[in-house]
């Protein structure tokens, strides 16, 4: 059982690292990007439906970073992260980060959030959720 679990424990891991950076510089680097790829590549057989809807979302997320509403590091996060989860845990840990997020940036009155931290909480959310529902 351990065993099973220890890609998405390293996955996570490694999105709380990115989170870290992100809180701290407001950036995400590219090698967060390379890294989280590398270990979707060693650990899993990539879901070409994750990807698919990673480009989805990424198309959608352009409009905002073109307005400077949201990071390069944000959109690039996507894929890596939709070729770990597959498209329907994809959406909703999108869906779950971007909740997160809204209502964070609501109760503290803020106009802008790193996202990475609430990707990873939308991550665990669809890997806890997509193990109970069976996703």
């Amino acid at each position: 059982m351990m065993t099973e679990q220890l890609p998405n424990l390293s996955f996570i891991i490694l999105l709380f690292v990115c989170s870290i950076y992100d809180v701290k510089h407001k950036k995400i680097p590219n090698c967060f990007v390379i890294a989280l790829t590398i270990v979707v590549v060693l650990t899993k057989t990539i879901s070409v439906t994750g990807a698919m809807v990673a480009i989805v979302i990424i198309a959608a997320m352009l409009l905002h970073y073109k307005n400077g509403k949201i990071g390069g590091g944000d959109v690039k996060l996507v894929l890596p992260i939709g070729m770990y989860l597959g498209g329907m845990k994809l959406t909703i840990s999108v869906s779950a980060a971007l909740f997160s997020a809204i209502v964070y940036m609501l109760i503290l009155k803020k106009r802008s959030v790193p996202l990475a931290p609430f990707y990873c909480i939308g991550t665990i959310i669809s890997l806890i959720g997509g193990t109970y529902f069976g996703l």
